[in-house]
């Protein structure tokens, strides 16, 4: 697909206009409240032993459908959670399962620099408009010789596509990913309802493997208006990286 092409459809994914907005604030508002009188009783059955997985897609199914698309990127590097490596520090021997079939070793990616986004899925407002960003900047991050990687714990990749958004996709299922990298939400309310979430947090690695740079975003879903890393910022960062000592 050409980048032009690529950014016409990843235009699909677009804030909300003012009607569309209050409509979906006000649906949300009221799913919020179903859910979190839910939550109690789906939290008791977990830990009794059940392990349904219908509140996870009914809750991505109702969020996709409500959550209104407010957010913007900035150009400010933010840690709004401390993640678990430092600047200089070897990316994690995880695995990741890509949209291939294949499940690889994130350190298997060394000997390219790497920009590795951990995102909360497609039915988050937050996520589609940042990978939307991200996408834009694809050709610019490939010039500069950099991969580019989402991972969430169920990637989509056929919604994604249709939606124009086309980075590569790997699955996290258990979060193990999130773990090492200090940034999986531990909460009840996400045990309650079988998800397994990143805070949306962007890395980005040099070709040895280690870390140049990252940004951690706290998402909040009654919160409008957040901001994410720009794709430009992250260019600037890769770009930077050819100056770097060997």
């Amino acid at each position: 697909m050409s980048t032009s092409a690529s950014s016409e459809r990843a235009g699909s994914i677009r804030r909300d206009a003012f009607v569309s907005l209050v409509g979906r604030v006000v649906a949300t508002t009221a799913y919020i409240l179903t859910k979190w009188m839910a939550s109690p009783f789906l939290l008791i059955s977990r830990r009794a032993g059940w392990h349904g997985t219908w509140p996870r897609r009914f809750d991505a199914a109702a969020n996709l459908a409500c959550l209104p698309l407010t957010e913007a990127p900035d150009r400010h590097e933010r840690h709004d959670v401390t993640p678990s490596l430092a600047p200089g520090d070897l990316i994690p021997d995880v695995f990741v399962s890509l949209t291939d079939g294949k499940t690889h070793s994130l350190r298997s990616f060394a000997g390219r620099p790497l920009l590795l986004a951990l995102v909360r899925g497609h039915w988050c407002s937050y996520s589609r408009m940042h990978l939307m960003d991200l996408c834009t900047a694809a050709p610019q991050l490939a010039a500069a010789g950099v991969r580019l990687l989402a991972v969430s714990s169920h990637p989509e990749e056929e919604w994604w596509q249709s939606h124009g958004v086309t980075i590569p996709l790997g699955a996290d299922p258990e979060g193990a990913v999130f773990r090492a990298l200090g940034v999986r939400v531990d909460t009840w309310l996400e045990t309650a309802w079988g998800r397994v979430l990143p805070h949306e947090s962007v890395f980005l690695f040099d070709a040895a493997g280690r870390l140049v740079a990252a940004d951690v975003r706290r998402v909040s879903t009654t919160r409008p208006r957040q901001t994410f890393l720009s794709a430009e910022r992250w260019v600037e960062l890769a770009q930077s990286l050819a100056s770097r000592p060997k």
